[in-house]
């Protein structure tokens, strides 16, 4: 898939990409998303989503912002990426 597609050009979302689609959500909105926001963009129930959110957040690649319910990216993802785009640059 192409850097720039969008998660409707995706194939029908399989458990593997749920994680990846939480993270892109997270990406391109320009504020904390809570689940049933993410529910609502994804069309995945916020049962499944919630289960999702509760082990990206024990593994640090996001945080809750707010609310128990509410998220941002984590120390771990931040971490990651910033090493990513320093290697990009060289």
């Amino acid at each position: 898939m192409p850097i720039d597609a969008r998660k409707d050009e995706v194939a029908p979302k399989s458990d593997c990409l749920i994680p990846i689609l939480v993270l892109e959500e997270l990406a391109i909105s320009d504020r904390p998303m809570s689940v049933t926001d993410m529910s609502k963009s994804l069309g995945i129930s916020t049962t499944i989503l919630h289960s999702y959110c509760d082990e990206l957040e024990a593994q640090e690649n996001i945080q809750t912002f707010g609310s128990k319910n509410t998220f941002v990216f984590g120390r771990r993802l931040v971490t990651l990426s910033t090493h990513a785009l320093s290697h990009a640059q060289n």
